[in-house]
């Protein structure tokens, strides 16, 4: 297993789940709201795309 999308609404629980499997795992966690937004929680979708790219890239 390369990667796990953890994918549901808001309130759902996924990012407990997600803190619960990167520790199992010993595995980095990586939450996209931090990218999709700013600091003012303003969207910034021009380099969301890009940024979502490097962030689950092979490489």
């Amino acid at each position: 297993m390369d990667r796990i999308a953890i994918v549901g609404c808001g309130g759902s629980g996924k990012s407990t789940v997600a803190r619960q499997l990167a520790r199992i795992f010993n595995s980095p966690l990586t939450h996209l709201d931090a990218s999709y937004y700013d600091e003012q929680w303003n969207p910034v979708q021009e380099q969301f795309a890009d940024q979502q790219r490097q962030l689950v890239s092979w490489e």
